[in-house]
């Protein structure tokens, strides 16, 4: 894919001229521009080894299932005297899996529409995710255990992926909109953040996990659920999301503190603590703009580790023609307001850097004696 188009009009973008941080609008032009599908996230994952070479502050590891864990303060979770953030995006958005064999064949791997499946263009890559053709779905042939198969009228010679083409990442004025926001937002804004905090220093301890084929049944958070994450470290674990608006949300009326997905509300507990951040930090940035909101639209990463009894917690982008469904039933680029996605990056900041006044183990004991 080519790089994201830029106007020359974007280094502003609210009305109080708070800027989207250039460092951030680095990495989005980077990971957007990428191909990406369930079991696909390779592209990603080697963009990832690339962006953080030589943040020795930094410890990159891959899980044994393909997740990414990038760690920062120490082995785990962080020194336990350390104001503690652990965050959660994932890697995948869905596509389209070649079935092989002499039919152009292929599976819809994630959840997509079938109205929009007959008839849409797709930009096929090869195993080392490079481009190498096009093609158009022309029927849906049925489902199977690997999903919905439809024929193309050809898949190039060499090509295993495919992503719905919808064109370049695009910045207007007020939007940023590209094939894939879902999740790849999430996935850009905390590697920013994690370089921030390595090259900066923070006395924090933070943890991104970059999960695999969420689209198709939330797989790598799962595995990780599954015993492969220390419950005594009570740490809550927050899911950040670019998900459906419509209905749930407004897109510029800042980013979302998630109460809940389609499945599970959240450990209230969690939610109210990030609130109470969300609060904290607009005394010192009061142009920040944010949304409780229950965004029932999608599952998220956060249910799967709420199901095993971790404590789980929300945050989102508001996110319009969620999978690329536009409100016209057509395929459309995924779109986000750069207002709240810029509220959410300083609110990430100031989270990280600023917020261990209240931590998650002071706001609790605080809850505890206030309660007694």
């Amino acid at each position: 894919m080519a790089s994201a188009e830029r106007p020359a009009s974007m280094d502003s973008t609210r009305d109080g001229g708070e800027p989207f941080p250039p460092g951030l609008r680095e990495v989005v032009s980077v990971f957007l521009a990428l191909p990406t599908a369930p079991l696909w996230e390779g592209a990603i994952k080697r963009a990832t080894f690339e962006l953080l070479e030589g943040v020795s502050a930094l410890q990159i590891r891959d899980d044994g299932f393909g997740n990414l864990w990038i760690v920062y303060g120490g082995t785990g979770l962080g020194a336990a005297q350390r104001h503690r953030v652990v965050l959660v995006a994932h890697m995948d958005h869905p596509g389209l899996q070649a079935a092989g064999g002499k039919e152009p064949l292929a599976y819809v791997l994630g959840g997509v529409s079938r109205e929009l499946l007959l008839g849409s263009p797709v930009l096929w890559y090869d195993k080392h995710y490079q481009p190498v053709g096009q093609g158009r779905i022309v029927g849906i042939v049925g489902d199977s255990s690997r999903g919905v198969c439809v024929e193309l009228d050809r898949i190039p010679k060499g090509g295993v992926l495919g992503m719905w083409d919808l064109g370049r990442p695009r910045w207007g004025s007020q939007r940023f909109s590209a094939t894939a926001c879902d999740d790849l937002v999430g996935v850009a804004t905390l590697l920013w953040l994690a370089k921030e905090v390595a090259q900066k220093r923070a006395n924090v301890g933070l943890t991104v996990i970059l999960t695999r084929a969420e689209e198709i049944g939330l797989r790598g958070a799962r595995w990780i659920a599954n015993g492969r994450f220390p419950k005594d470290e009570k740490v809550p674990i927050v899911s950040l999301e670019a998900s459906q608006a419509r209905g749930w949300a407004q897109l510029g009326e800042g980013f979302v503190v998630r109460v809940g997905d389609r499945r599970t509300i959240f450990e209230p507990q969690v939610t109210d603590w990030i609130l109470a951040c969300c609060e904290r930090a607009k005394q010192v940035l009061p142009w920040l703009r944010y949304q409780r909101r229950l965004l029932g639209g999608g599952t998220c990463e956060a249910t799967a580790f709420a199901e095993k009894g971790y404590l789980a917690g929300g945050l989102a982008l508001p996110l319009e023609h969620y999978h690329n469904e536009s409100t016209k039933g057509k395929l459309a680029r995924e779109s986000v307001s750069l207002s709240d996605w810029t509220s959410l990056a300083h609110f990430l900041t100031w989270w990280t850097f600023e917020g261990s006044h209240l931590s998650w183990e002071r706001w609790t004991q605080r809850k505890r004696v206030e309660g007694q």
